[in-house]
């Protein structure tokens, strides 16, 4: 796959049912919408961490442990919720300023990518650069998901809600407590 040679001869994207679903997406196209894909994977999954965090600290009872089946009546209930009230919610738990606002960039990247994306982008783009452009913004999304992710393990694990140990690697400088 080459920038700037795009295809028009279709391409089979699968075999749904028993019917093949099929579009002419160029290159381009297909090297975007892996990327976005995956993003769109690994918000859906923050979603999940974020419903997970908020049911945890609010069915952990007084003696450090969780009450009944109350867990996951309140995981069923977040589930239902708007991202933004359930990060709202998680930020009054943050003890460290840091927090907060990372959960909130990645808040304001996921309703971006979700909702407004290839809109920003102007897809179908017709330039190569436009498309560096976006594949480059998918992965700064993707990084701020990543962010939020260990924040929320912190969270967890300062209320002593799991045993995790959060990490980052950095290919430079080596390992780093977050």
């Amino acid at each position: 796959m080459v920038f700037g040679q795009e295809t028009v001869e279709t391409y089979v994207l699968g075999n749904v049912g028993g019917q093949l679903v099929a579009d002419n997406f160029g290159n381009n196209d297909r090297i975007l919408f892996v990327l976005m894909g995956a993003a769109l994977a690994e918000i859906q999954s923050f979603e999940f961490t974020i419903a997970r965090v908020i049911s945890l600290i609010a069915a952990h009872d007084d003696d450090g442990g969780i009450k009944g089946d109350t867990f996951e009546r309140i995981l069923e209930e977040n589930f239902d919720k708007c991202m933004g009230h359930l990060i709202k919610a998680v930020r009054k738990h943050c003890k460290n300023p840091q927090y907060a606002p990372t959960l909130e960039v990645a808040l304001q990247n996921r309703n971006l990518f979700v909702h407004r994306f290839l809109r920003k982008h102007g897809w179908p783009m017709s330039k190569d650069e436009d498309y560096l452009d976006a594949v480059q913004h998918v992965q700064k999304i993707r990084e701020s998901i990543w962010d939020a992710d260990a924040v929320a393990a912190h969270i967890l694990a300062e209320k002593e809600l799991t045993d995790v140990a959060v990490i980052k690697f950095d290919p430079e400088s080596g390992f780093t407590e977050l």
